[in-house]
């Protein structure tokens, strides 16, 4: 998967540095103290986990010495148990998250500046909504549209299979929470569950979350200017300057999916969430 989505985001590599020179322009990109906090987190997760693989190695007991069959130093076994965990865990999640993040940040910028126009309409009066308005407007929300075609080109192939990576792993640690006998629960593989199960649940639902908050906005955009032009009508009574209302159906929905296999929204949370439910019961019953 992390080979997978490597290779799509490279074959796009100039269409990103103009995405992000894009939204530079207008939004400087700066993190704020929890996202920079989260990706602390982030990059820690391989420390984390290799640390307490390390400790569960080292501290274990009678005949766990050994590597098929043969006998080995304990702490060589240690060491190389550690850093083929390391390398395992900067595949998945480490990588994964980072992209995920990147991911929900450029989208909560594209969401931010969609706000911004639709504020900007309510705060301008009807008589200030002029045709020279209208288009300065309209231009600023094309610009926003061709950002989001460039995210949509450059994460369509990596977005479907990192939502899938994470499902696929929500369903792999249920199912192999019901399938190991409690007595084998030892504090390593509770705490490696509860991890995993955890990251991946919150990185899925992040992701839909955020990717889902574009059509919001854009529909927040669609009914300002729809409302800003009826109070000019209404007010002004200039029917005949108004034509920009006939441009609204053409606005993007901005929703935004992978591979136009999965269609990033947030009413996408609760299947989710509903086929995570099914398959525990199923498991439990």
């Amino acid at each position: 998967m992390s080979i997978l989505t490597w290779y799509a985001l490279r074959r796009y590599k100039q269409m990103f540095t103009t995405l992000m020179s894009s939204l530079n322009n207008s939004h400087p990109f700066k993190l704020t103290k929890f996202e920079t906090c989260f990706l602390f987190l982030i990059c820690s997760t391989p420390i984390i986990h290799t640390t307490m693989k390390g400790i569960s190695v080292f501290f274990s007991h009678g005949g766990e010495n050994t590597i098929y069959g043969v006998e080995v130093n304990l702490n060589l076994k240690g060491t190389v148990s550690i850093l083929k965990h390391m390398v395992t865990y900067l595949v998945y999640p480490t990588w994964a998250n980072l992209l995920v993040l990147i991911y929900c940040l450029l989208c909560k910028t594209l969401c931010r500046s969609l706000s911004n126009l639709s504020t900007a309409i309510e705060k301008c009066s009807p008589q200030q909504f002029t045709l020279s308005r209208q288009t300065d407007i309209i231009k600023q929300e094309l610009e926003i549209n061709r950002v989001v075609r460039y995210l949509q080109a450059i994460f369509s192939v990596p977005s479907l299979l990192l939502s899938l990576a994470h499902f696929g792993v929500c369903i792999s640690a249920l199912g192999t929470s019901f399938n190991v006998p409690a007595l084998k629960m030892g504090w390593y593989f509770v705490i490696k569950f509860s991890l995993t199960l955890a990251n991946s649940f919150i990185g899925l639902v992040t992701f839909l979350w955020m990717a889902g908050g574009l059509p919001v906005e854009a529909a927040k955009f669609k009914e300002a200017f729809r409302r800003k032009i009826s109070q000019r009508v209404t007010f002004l009574r200039k029917e005949e300057e108004i034509h920009f209302e006939k441009y609204l159906p053409d606005v993007s929905s901005y929703v935004l999916s992978g591979w136009d296999i999965i269609y990033f929204q947030r009413s996408s949370i609760l299947a989710v969430a509903g086929t995570l439910l099914t398959y525990t019961i199923l498991l439990i019953n």
